[in-house]
């Protein structure tokens, strides 16, 4: 082998460390194991406006999707009741560690936004109690 060939395949080595460690330092993953490691789990947003007996949206998003954007620097912010805007990044270190069936609520003019971990099986079961 070359002299040229393994100072390209150790620079593309170095490359794809340096972008590991950056992609994981990014996600921000809570210390110890927390309750949804090792799973398959969602994310749950839900909007709720004043005198409404349903939310308004609601969506299931893949977790491994959501670390995909945090990891890789996407910026992406959830825009709530008109003006307010929820950046996802400055979310994701609390909603990675909260407690089993704990939700984040923000709250606005006439609405409420709820986002929380859960895994998929529980996902079916449907309804939020507020």
């Amino acid at each position: 082998m070359s002299k040229t060939a393994r100072t390209m395949i150790l620079g593309v080595f170095a490359l794809s460390l340096a972008i590991s460690v950056l992609y994981t330092k990014r996600l921000d993953l809570p210390s110890g194991r927390p309750w949804w490691a090792g799973r398959d789990p969602v994310v749950h947003l839900q909007v709720w406006e004043d005198d409404q007996e349903l939310p308004t949206i609601s969506m299931t998003i893949p977790k491994r999707t959501l670390d995909n954007v945090v990891g890789l620097g996407v910026r992406s912010a959830l825009v709530f009741h008109d003006d307010s805007k929820i950046e996802l990044q400055k979310i994701w270190h609390d909603l990675q560690r909260l407690p089993r069936g704990q939700k984040l609520s923000f709250e606005d003019d006439g609405g409420r936004m709820l986002i929380w971990i859960d895994l998929p099986e529980h996902a079916q079961s449907g309804h939020v109690t507020l």
